[in-house]
Formats: structure tokens, C-alpha cells, sequence
């Protein structure tokens, strides 16, 4: 599916940045595929992203921002995605398969978070 291959190549760009310190990179990549979101939109879907970002937290996290355009995150198209025990994923994860879900404490309304004894690093 074009949109994992796109995002694990946005993954290793985001890593690559965020480790980087504060050096600039470049890449290549998309984020595109099929989105149904009930009420707003549904079918394919193309981000076309120009705006990359990597915010890394104590060693222990990064958060990858991903967007269309230069306005404020709440009225542009984009997608972050946040890496748990990023020093562990650096090491360890390097060129293997990793789980990515979404983060635990999302859900539909009236649907109680549940604790997963082993969640995703990656979401």
C-alpha cells in the first residue's frame, strides 16, 4: 500500500531529522491513500505535504509533523505521529517491521480507553 511505504519512508526522514540534532535534511516521499472519516470525506486522499518537523523530548520520544501548507496545525491538512522509546526503535528497530497504531487514548465518543499490556511504539 502506497501510503505505508510513504510513511515509513516520512518515519526514517523524521528519525534521520530528529537525531540529526539540528541539521537540515531532505527526501522524498507521499502520503497518500484511501480516508473515510463519516461526515467530512470520504475516498482518496493526497496530502501533499511540504512542511516537515521533528521535535524530539529528553531521547526518549519524537513527535513527526507532517502538513500541507504553512498555516496553524489546526486549519491545515497534516499528520503527526509520535515515537515512544525512540532511542530503543533507533537501535534495536533499525530496517525491521514496526507496529503502528493509534494512539490508545483515541477513540469514538462513549468508548472507554482500554490498556494494551503491549502497545504499539510507533502511533
Amino acid at each position: 500500500m502506497r501510503f505505508a511505504r510513504g510513511l515509513a519512508m516520512i518515519m526514517a526522514l523524521g528519525l534521520a531529522l530528529g537525531f540529526a540534532a539540528c541539521s537540515l535534511a531532505s527526501g522524498e516521499g507521499e502520503v497518500s491513500g484511501v480516508l473515510n472519516v463519516r461526515g467530512c470525506w470520504e475516498g482518496d486522499f493526497r496530502l501533499n505535504p511540504d512542511f516537515f518537523a521533528v521535535l524530539p523530548y529528553r531521547e526518549e520520544s519524537l513527535l513527526l509533523r507532517i502538513q500541507n501548507g504553512s498555516d496553524y496545525q489546526n486549519f491545515a491538512d497534516g499528520l503527526s505521529i509520535v515515537v515512544d522509546e525512540s532511542q530503543s526503535v533507533r537501535t534495536r528497530y533499525l530496517n525491521q517491521p514496526l507496529l503502528v497504531s493509534v494512539s490508545p487514548e483515541v477513540t469514538p465518543p462513549g468508548v472507554p480507553i482500554t490498556p494494551k499490556a503491549a502497545p504499539a511504539l510507533v502511533h
